[in-house]
């Protein structure tokens, strides 16, 4: 446990804990065919966990978009520390039409707070999406931190 009311995690083990509030997330484009690779987007996720105390099975995120927008998903817990889920939504495309975007998320929480709370996480979000043009696909690093 660090001084800043913390603890940390292990080398390769995640850390339990409970997913809540709002966190302020990075996120780094790794691979993309539109031509977004290396771009850094800022944005703000909010957990509400489906349970009334400690890490619950699942939590509803919420993710904001760009120009306003919000994305809705349902996070499950996989093993302690560790959160998978998938989204669906309805966007349009960069060229003409619309698409269902799919996005997997995988998470694993790095540290927590002394109130159970995640303190921070890392992970990974994949994008897919068919549109009548071709298919577009984007895969980022993303990092969190709670607010």
């Amino acid at each position: 446990m660090c001084a800043a009311g913390f603890a940390v995690s292990g080398a390769h083990g995640a850390i339990d804990a409970r997913l809540s509030g709002k966190y302020l997330v990075v996120g780094q484009i790794v691979s993309a065919n539109d031509g977004s690779r290396g771009e850094v987007r800022t944005r703000i996720w909010r957990f509400r966990p489906l349970c009334s105390h400690g890490p619950c099975r699942q939590a509803v995120l919420i993710r904001q978009g760009p120009h306003g927008s919000t994305f809705r998903s349902i996070v499950k817990r996989r093993r302690p520390g560790v959160w998978r889920g998938v989204e669906r939504k309805r966007i349009g495309c960069p060229d003409y039409g619309r698409a269902t975007q799919k996005a997997k998320v995988k998470l694993r929480i790095t540290r927590r707070l002394i109130d159970g709370r995640a303190a921070a996480f890392r992970g990974k979000i994949e994008f897919t999406q068919a549109c009548p043009s071709g298919r577009l696909h984007s895969k980022a690093k993303v990092r969190g931190r709670a607010r």
